[in-house]
């Protein structure tokens, strides 16, 4: 039996993105990303925040087993909500990077931002869908077409060639209702 007890473990990365944890020998408690020896790159030692290997270490939130950067756990890295910046779009007092809701319209970043490695852009206003208010830039925000049942990643929900906005102003809150702005 080892005398020596590890108080906590790192990471060291086998291939492109598989993880295995190891012992971290920094004494420090910290967990190292990246840790032990890589494998046929003569990596160095195995460092950690204390052993000031000059790298940073990660912190993966959603605890799988895959090193990433998405700090909140809603799919979207950190360094496309902007981790650097600590931008705050809602005002909330939470950054967006650890935000799941970063514009506060009761829709996800996760489910807004949509698949793939560019963020979804539905009114084309170089703002990602997760953090304009207005995805579909209708003039009615996200939060309230929500609340109204309409799409807020369509201006005109309905197909009727009024925008979601009209029909709900004309007709006191019911955008379904049938109307002619002219």
């Amino acid at each position: 039996m080892p005398s020596k007890r590890f108080s906590s473990l790192g990471l060291v990365l086998l291939g492109a993105a598989l993880w295995w944890p190891v012992a971290c020998s920094g004494g420090d408690g910290g967990v190292a990303a990246g840790g032990g020896s890589q494998i046929g790159n003569g990596g160095s030692g195995n460092q950690d925040a204390g052993g000031g290997n000059g790298g940073s270490d990660l912190f993966d939130a959603d605890l799988d087993p895959y090193a990433s950067e998405d700090s909140d756990g809603d799919g979207i890295n950190d360094s496309v909500e902007g981790r650097a910046e600590n931008r705050d779009t809602d005002g909330d007092g939470t950054p967006d990077y650890l935000d799941d809701d970063s514009d506060n319209d009761g829709i996800s970043d996760k489910d807004e931002a949509g698949t793939g490695n560019k963020p979804e852009d539905t009114d084309g206003d170089d703002i990602p869908d997760y953090l304009d208010p207005d995805s579909d830039n209708d003039g009615l925000g996200d939060a309230l077409e929500k609340s109204y049942g309409t799409d807020p990643k369509q201006a005109d929900s309905d197909g009727d060639g009024t925008t979601d906005l009209v029909e709900v102003e004309a007709c006191g809150g019911d955008p379904s209702c049938q109307n002619d702005p002219t």
